[in-house]
């Protein structure tokens, strides 16, 4: 299951998994990269379980459509995902920056390109909806050997500032 580093926080934590039909399944936390916040959990319990095909994002170009899924404001029971459309505004082999609207709870969660096929893992948010980050699919292609041995890079995470000027 691929998520937000920040989200798997550490290699070995038990989590639950919650299905659109009701059913959960059991799993634990695998790897991340600080460096981009990408973040791997594996499904523990016997499958089949339903899944998305993942898409190309070096393919991405600003204007792009796409879809962003999240629970804002974190999961609540009887409320479906919300779903969000947006444009790309920039995309490169480390970020993919979108127009969509996200909030606090969405990190973590899928943006597809309009087929339906995911193309980053929502990450960075911010206070406008131009300031929204989301993590590269193909960076997960890059790193998945790292990820499911669970291994975390780089080992401390470093200082971010963020700073927004008004001209």
């Amino acid at each position: 299951v691929l998520t937000a580093g920040h989200v798997c926080g550490a290699p070995g934590r038990n989590v639950v998994f919650l299905f659109a039909d009701g059913k959960t399944a059991r799993g634990k936390t695998l790897g991340l990269n600080r460096s981009i916040d990408s973040g791997l959990m594996k499904i523990t319990d016997k499958g089949p379980w339903p899944y998305v095909d993942l898409g190309i994002s070096k393919k991405l170009k600003p204007g792009d459509w796409v879809i962003a899924i999240g629970h804002p404001r974190g999961y609540q029971k009887d409320r479906p995902p919300v779903v969000r459309t947006g444009r790309v505004i920039l995309a490169n082999e480390r970020v993919v920056q979108t127009g969509c609207t996200l909030f606090s709870g969405d990190s973590g969660g899928p943006l597809l390109d309009v087929d339906g096929r995911v193309i980053g893992i929502h990450s960075r948010i911010g206070g406008r909806s131009s300031q929204n980050f989301h993590v590269p699919i193909d960076t997960f292609h890059d790193t998945w050997d790292r990820l499911a041995t669970s291994d975390v890079w780089p080992e401390k995470s470093g200082a971010m500032l963020g700073v927004n000027g008004e001209t």
